[in-house]
């Protein structure tokens, strides 16, 4: 099954290069139009003469309002930019639909304020899920290779810019938990989508910076905190609040459904804590209370048990099923 989705990717870098697409023609149209229904007034009957009043006009409107003719011109060449962004985003987008049932993926995340104005930094992609959270700032270009920070400019800026989001968005995630989230660790992630990328470093800093193909897996094998199904329902339910109304209302269902998972994990866990209690009396379990999968004994690698007995799942390789019960010494 495929994760719990939030959002459209790329919907504001999609809107951005549409609305500055349309700026330039849509004032040329303007200018053209007031032009054709004032002049003949004061040109008389000589087409050659009107012709000539509905250029000078034109030039002369163009020239008082140069500075918003600059602007749009801007724009217009700006909107490329933006829709070759949200054509990447929308590629990032697929690929964390490989991502198994166990995360949530918020895309184009940009919360809203007490005010209810939405606040002046988004992030592209959050995922949160069992090996973390996880905020995904995407790039697209024409060229396939990635030069290092220290010898190329854009891609120092790019990484500036995800240490940037990255720390707005831990300090905002601290308040809207009431100081709960603030041990947290968030995994900044910068992705370049266009076909046959190629990273020259992959770690600058804080920052892991890799191709689109590398992302699903890189999530789920990341070596830091694990999370719980349990916990990681209950950041994506801080995040969920901070959205805007209407988005909310269209994926409460997705959310709720993802929230029964975390209702379940916590029975199980309720199920899992009776059976190391009463496994003295009882005997040992066999099967996994989670998932039905056969009970393996195995010794403690890591932790405060270290090298102490414990049972744990078959298929933790195969569906990451993480039960485990510890035995009796």
């Amino acid at each position: 099954m495929p994760p719990t989705v939030i959002g459209i990717a790329g919907s504001s870098a999609r809107w951005r290069g549409w609305v500055d697409r349309a700026g330039l023609p849509l004032f040329t149209a303007i200018t053209l139009l007031i032009a054709l229904r004032y002049l003949p007034v004061v040109t008389g009957a000589s087409t050659p003469g009107r012709w000539f009043a509905y250029f000078l006009a034109i030039a002369i409107g163009l020239g008082i309002n140069s500075k918003g003719l600059r602007d749009f011109i801007t724009d217009y060449q700006g909107s490329k930019m933006w829709l070759k962004g949200a054509e990447g985003e929308l590629l990032t987008g697929t690929e964390l639909e490989k991502l198994p049932a166990s995360y949530v993926v918020i895309h184009d995340f940009n919360p809203v304020g007490p005010d209810g104005k939405p606040a002046a930094w988004n992030v592209d992609h959050i995922v949160i899920g069992p090996t973390g959270v996880f905020i995904v700032e995407t790039k697209n270009y024409s060229t396939k290779r990635v030069r290092p920070a220290a010898a190329d400019s854009t891609t120092r800026a790019n990484v500036k810019q995800v240490q940037r989001v990255a720390a707005e968005f831990k300090k905002s995630l601290i308040v809207w938990s009431g100081g709960q989230l603030s041990d947290l660790f968030v995994v900044p992630l910068l992705v370049y989508t266009q076909p046959g990328a190629y990273v020259e470093r992959t770690q600058e800093k804080q920052v892991k910076v890799i191709p689109l193909k590398w992302l699903a897996s890189d999530i789920t094998s990341w070596k830091g905190r694990a999370l719980d199904p349990d916990q990681v329902y209950r950041i994506a339910r801080v995040l969920f609040s901070q959205l805007r109304a209407d988005l909310k209302n269209d994926y409460v269902a997705a959310f709720d459904s993802f929230g029964q998972h975390s209702k379940r994990f916590r029975q199980e866990r309720a199920s899992a804590r009776a059976i190391k209690t009463d496994s003295a009396t009882k005997g040992v379990p066999t099967e996994c209370p989670r998932c039905g999968g056969k009970l393996i004994r195995r010794t403690a690698k890591q932790g405060p048990r270290i090298g102490k007995p414990l049972l744990g799942c078959e298929n933790f390789a195969k569906q990451g099923c993480r039960f485990v019960s510890n035995l009796q010494e």
